[in-house]
């Protein structure tokens, strides 16, 4: 019994060491436009939207140019992400394909145990 422990530690540490090297959520960046539709120089952009399906949208007060997702923020699924600037009266530029990705929770690890029938002699 006491290998069967030892196993079972090293693997629950080995698990843990190749998760630390994982990162844990999605982070986004992104360049701030500088310019309206028009050609004009955009001064007075607020924020950056970002609408993934099926999501609440997500916004990020200028002059960010990142953001790191939360636990649980994005639960397993396919996600395709477009960007929008918001200028300081609310309006909002054409949505542009920003990102798609897939999110998996981490696979469960299994140890599988000896058969407890053998006898040893």
């Amino acid at each position: 019994m006491k290998y069967l422990i030892a196993l079972s530690i090293i693997a629950a540490m080995f698990y843990q060491a190749a998760q630390a090297a994982l990162p844990e959520f999605p982070v986004f960046s992104w360049v701030n436009p500088t310019q309206n539709t028009d050609g004009s120089v955009l001064t007075d952009l607020a924020e950056t939207r970002i609408d993934c399906t099926g999501l609440t949208p997500i916004s990020v007060s200028t002059p960010a140019t990142s953001y790191s997702a939360t636990s649980g923020e994005f639960p397993d699924g396919t996600y395709d992400c477009v960007a929008s600037a918001v200028n300081t009266g609310g309006v909002a530029s054409s949505a542009v394909p920003f990102l798609r990705f897939t999110v998996q929770q981490t696979p469960t690890l299994t140890i599988p145990m000896p058969p407890t029938s053998n006898t040893v002699n």
